[in-house]
């Protein structure tokens, strides 16, 4: 199963805003998820709708929307945690 990763919007601009090293690393830790699939860790729901807010590579919060049908993740935002 391979899995769409779309990273748009504001979390386009989150990912921007990180240091070339932190890109490097979200990037890494995103592209495993094209072969595996998001990881779905922490659910919660946002005006009805279904979304994960999971931390990844043990700094960076990353909330997304999962289409199961279409195998399609859509990244809505990125921060990194503080320290």
């Amino acid at each position: 199963m391979t899995w769409r990763v779309f990273v748009r919007g504001a979390a386009e601009a989150d990912f921007e805003r990180l240091d070339p090293s932190d890109q490097q690393v979200v990037s890494a830790e995103l592209f495993t998820w094209v072969d595996q699939g998001p990881p779905r860790q922490t659910r919660r729901d946002v005006l009805g709708v279904e979304m994960f807010d999971d931390v990844v590579a043990g700094s960076y919060r990353i909330v997304y929307f999962v289409d199961e049908g279409q195998q399609s993740i859509l990244v809505v935002t990125i921060r990194r945690r503080p320290s």
